[in-house]
């Protein structure tokens, strides 16, 4: 996860949970700081922070001041926290192992509880609406954000991981085992607008919304995929080598620095594209 308005790209690790904050003009860790669980992904709850961190193996959710290292809140919910993203202070939760998506307040409480994927994956929100993705059962799954209500839910391919806003009201899921890339809008009716053909088993997503560029993870051959948003999108106008088993990928919206987090060496990979 990168932060342009703090400066600082935050990494989760593991055996202990931590956080690993670098800064990003000399791309130099500045501080490790414990957090209540191991998180396989980070989002900002706004720009500035703080990070909301899903400890997978607490069942903590945490949301963690990126200048300082603190913990400001912690709520417990189902089993397996997966992924969160938030909006208007409010955090919506994929809880991978109780089948749920689930609320978190804005003080930090557990709030509703909504039906949802079998296995929960990756959440998106964009345009009011939150996206979460089914990985077993091949299903995104769309709530209001403002009701934390059921909308509906769509068909996401073969094997959906993750999501990320698109920046114009839309989401991508990456479909990993389906080799593709899907494009949604949310609203005011959701609705799979394309599928982009993708080999490689695209896995982790980042959109730099300054430059309209979609930033894609390929896991089975190591590399990094990226496509101008700005037109359609069907063909990548940049691949490059990446670090092994690249799971995650973030973007520094001012520069356009890439950040590529390598699951098999614990490497950070850093990327200045042209």
């Amino acid at each position: 996860m990168a932060d342009p308005v703090s400066g600082v790209v935050a990494v989760a690790l593991r055996n202990p949970s931590r956080l690993a904050l670098v800064d990003m003009r000399t791309s130099r860790v500045t501080r490790v700081v414990p957090v209540p669980g191991a998180a396989r992904h980070l989002q900002l709850l706004a720009p500035g922070g703080p990070v909301i961190v899903p400890g997978e193996d607490t069942d903590v959710v945490a949301q963690v001041d990126l200048r300082t290292g603190e913990v400001k809140t912690q709520a417990k919910v189902g089993r397996q926290p997966h992924d969160a993203a938030g909006v208007d202070g409010r955090v919506y939760v994929a809880v991978e192992l109780g089948g749920n998506t689930t609320v978190v307040n804005t003080d930090g409480t557990v709030g509703p509880v909504l039906p949802g994927p079998v296995a929960p994956g990756g959440v998106a929100i964009a345009g009011g609406r939150v996206g979460v993705v089914d990985v077993r059962g091949a299903r995104l799954f769309v709530y209001d954000a403002a009701a934390a209500r059921p909308i509906g839910q769509l068909s996401a391919g073969n094997g959906p991981t993750h999501a990320v806003p698109d920046g114009s009201g839309g989401i991508v899921v990456s479909d990993t085992r389906g080799d593709a890339l899907l494009f949604y809008r949310l609203g005011p009716e959701p609705q799979l607008v394309r599928r982009v053909p993708l080999k490689g088993s695209p896995y982790g997503l980042a959109v730099d919304q300054a430059r309209r560029r979609l930033w894609v993870t390929l896991t089975a051959t190591n590399q990094l995929a990226g496509f101008d948003l700005s037109g359609t999108a069907e063909q990548p106008f940049t691949t490059l080598a990446a670090v092994r088993q690249p799971n995650t990928v973030a973007v520094d919206a001012e520069s356009g620095r890439v950040y590529v987090a390598g699951a098999a060496d614990s490497t950070l990979q850093v990327v200045d594209p042209r």
